[in-house]
């Protein structure tokens, strides 16, 4: 039964850890490999190359990975079980990389980052929990005897875990090669010409003046909320309609009128009374 069917090929964790698995078999290194168990997509077991120019040159390491089941959100655990001088067998190790500080975890690295970490964690100096801090001549003695080791659980021999590296760079580069080159644009030698278009002539446009008519608005009353008495408030035109000329001046001569009237009566009335 394929891994696809017997997991949920639905679940995010299971589609990435699928992804990675077939990233590292279509693109494989010299220097490392991982691959699941046939029972459980969430423990891997991979092997890695001594770091070359270290006393862990020419050894052939191998371990666990065990994948959280919320991965890739959460930091897995790995433990080496090739002696080595430099971890611990069988022991959660701590580093940078691993359940021990998911604070320094996070979801973009994928396992091939975690065995290029792993590589680089081991000449570097011992500590934490897992480390060892052994002499280099018995490091480099557990290197040698690394590469007769095999995996009771995986099957898997160090001496022939990783591919050469000869056959790696071949295998890289019969792939370049079968890879059809990318097909250039064609550029057309010659190109119809253009019309050119005349340009538009822009001419005076007499502007005639824009008369605005302001209705008067009727009187409106302010709203009045629930529960709430507002006095009868009117709100009247701002703008009324003011009386013409021809008015005032009626109005002004009407009023002369009444001045002059008034005037020649009271001179009148003065005049009898001296005589």
């Amino acid at each position: 039964m394929s891994k696809e069917k017997k997991y949920n090929s639905s679940h995010s964790g299971i589609k990435r850890i699928m992804s990675e698995l077939q990233d590292l078999q279509k693109n494989p290194s010299s220097d490392y490999e991982a691959h699941p168990l046939e029972d459980n997509l969430f423990e891997w077991h991979f092997t890695v190359r001594g770091p070359k120019d270290s006393e862990f040159e020419g050894g052939i390491y191998h371990g666990r990975i065990i994948l959280p089941s919320d991965y890739p959100y959460k930091a897995p655990d790995i433990m080496l079980l090739t002696p080595n001088g430099r971890f611990q067998t069988n022991e959660k190790i701590c580093l940078s990389i691993t359940s021990h500080h998911q604070e320094t975890w996070t979801p973009a690295w994928e396992i091939r980052n975690i065995l290029i970490a792993l590589i680089g964690f081991m000449p570097t100096e011992a500590k934490g929990i897992g480390a060892l801090e052994y002499p280099a001549e018995m490091r480099k003695k557990m290197a040698k005897q690394s590469q007769s080791w095999h995996c009771d659980v995986c099957k898997y021999h160090n001496s022939t875990a990783l591919p050469d590296e000869i056959d790696v760079k071949k295998e890289n580069e019969a792939k370049d090669e079968a890879q059809p080159p990318a097909a250039e644009p064609e550029s057309s030698t010659s190109t119809a010409p253009q019309p050119i278009l005349p340009e538009p002539e822009i001419t005076n446009v007499p502007q005639e003046p824009i008369q605005v008519q302001v209705q008067p608005q009727p009187p409106q009353r302010l709203p009045q909320r629930a529960g709430q008495e507002l006095p009868n408030i009117i709100i009247e035109d701002i703008n009324p309609e003011k009386p013409s000329y021809g008015s005032e001046l009626l109005l002004n001569a009407f009023i002369l009128a009444v001045l002059l009237a008034i005037c020649g009566i009271m001179y009148s009335k003065f005049t009898r009374v001296s005589i």
